[in-house]
């Protein structure tokens, strides 16, 4: 047991106090969990109490960097936990971290999923295979996946697809047909189209050839 004897503001982040026990220093805390815990100079403190004091204010920071983080764009699961290791925190504290932004809905990877489905599935240069693809990089479930990708529009995939069939078309204008064929094909390929929907656009692109 030992007893706080010094609470000193911090001159980089005035938010935060230095605490001192037995007139050596012993952690940095931020002012919200001082007012929740009433710590004050005097005050006997215990190696537990001290020990729950830091992990406290090691899951406000935690929450708070999230927080900061998610308001460029939303964020899986998977991106979040790596951005909290990357900055030094604990495996156990991103846990209770993310589970929070869970619980607050400021997490919700079935719902990022649909989100990007919808925008990139707009985009002529991405298909449906690299955008499954993209998903899965950010951590999301079989499941999650699946039921993201059924928003996929069929006719808008294949409308996409030949639009950029004909781009690549012009290019390679004068060409034998099955070399044409063979660069329209790799092409859209690149760009995550699916080999059926690829098939399609390049019979209706060189029809006439």
């Amino acid at each position: 047991m030992g007893r706080i004897t010094d609470i000193k503001p911090q001159q980089r982040d005035k938010s935060r106090r230095s605490i001192f026990v037995d007139g050596e220093y012993c952690c940095g805390v931020g002012d919200i969990v001082i007012a929740q815990k009433r710590i004050k100079i005097g005050q006997e403190i215990s190696v537990a109490e001290l020990k729950e004091l830091v992990r406290e204010e090691e899951e406000r920071s935690a929450f708070d960097r999230a927080l900061t983080y998610l308001t460029y764009r939303p964020r899986t699961r998977k991106e979040l936990t790596k951005y909290l290791t990357d900055k030094g925190f604990e495996e156990g504290v991103i846990t209770v971290t993310l589970d929070k932004l869970e619980r607050y809905r400021y997490v919700d990877d079935a719902a990022f999923g649909r989100q990007w489905v919808d925008e990139r599935s707009r985009q002529v240069n991405r298909g449906a295979r690299m955008i499954r693809q993209e998903l899965k990089q950010k951590g999301l479930s079989e499941e999650e996946v699946a039921a993201a990708m059924d928003r996929v529009d069929p006719e808008l995939e294949l409308e996409k697809a030949v639009k950029l069939a004909e781009k690549y078309a012009r290019r390679c204008e004068g060409e034998p047909v099955f070399k044409r064929r063979g660069r329209i094909g790799q092409a859209l390929a690149r760009r995550g189209y699916e080999w059926d929907v690829i098939e399609q656009a390049v019979n209706r692109v060189l029809a006439d050839d």
